[in-house]
């Protein structure tokens, strides 16, 4: 995936790109371009990790075909925590910090959470790969390594929500 920071920057028209030139307004649009692609690249994350939902369901579906009905507990604990991950991604503050709130979130804190969103990207890799290996062989190795993967997922994003609470309490 492309930085959607980037894609966003590229995109101004010229009026933004004029306007640029005036004082205070190119911060405010790289504030406004991070909250931008903060939202983007949390809404790939969800639909990545519904998409391996999707796989992970597929195997199920296929395991209970067969009656290979050892894992299938642990695999549904492990999509329970992805969709707990995805639903959580998809409702989390997107680093706004308006005038009255009582979280102020400024160009600093917001490209700490763009950065802490970038390595949850990078993260599911991991998540695709547990979940290969899952579909090509779904062995007790395979369903632990899924496990583990979707618990690493929902710890980060409660890293996320510290950074939060951080913000608010320097």
């Amino acid at each position: 995936m492309t930085d959607p920071l980037q894609t966003i920057a590229d995109g101004r028209n010229a009026i933004e790109k004029l306007a640029v030139q005036l004082p205070g307004i190119q911060g405010y649009l790289d504030v406004q371009a991070r909250r931008d692609s903060d939202a983007i690249l949390r809404d790939h994350i969800v639909r990545r990790t519904e998409a391996e939902i999707l796989r992970i369901s597929d195997v199920q579906t296929q395991m209970t075909a067969n009656l290979q009905l050892d894992g299938l507990d642990d695999i549904e604990r492990a999509i329970t925590r992805l969709r707990t991950f995805s639903d959580a991604v998809r409702t989390a503050a997107h680093g706004y910090s308006g005038i009255f709130s009582a979280i102020k979130i400024g160009p600093t804190q917001l490209e700490q959470i763009y950065q802490h969103d970038l390595t949850l990207l990078s993260a599911l890799d991991s998540l695709t790969a547990s979940v290969d290996h899952l579909v090509s062989q779904p062995s007790a190795e395979a369903i632990q390594s899924l496990q583990a993967v979707s618990a690493q997922l929902v710890s980060a994003f409660t890293d996320r929500k510290n950074l939060f609470v951080h913000f608010g309490n320097p």
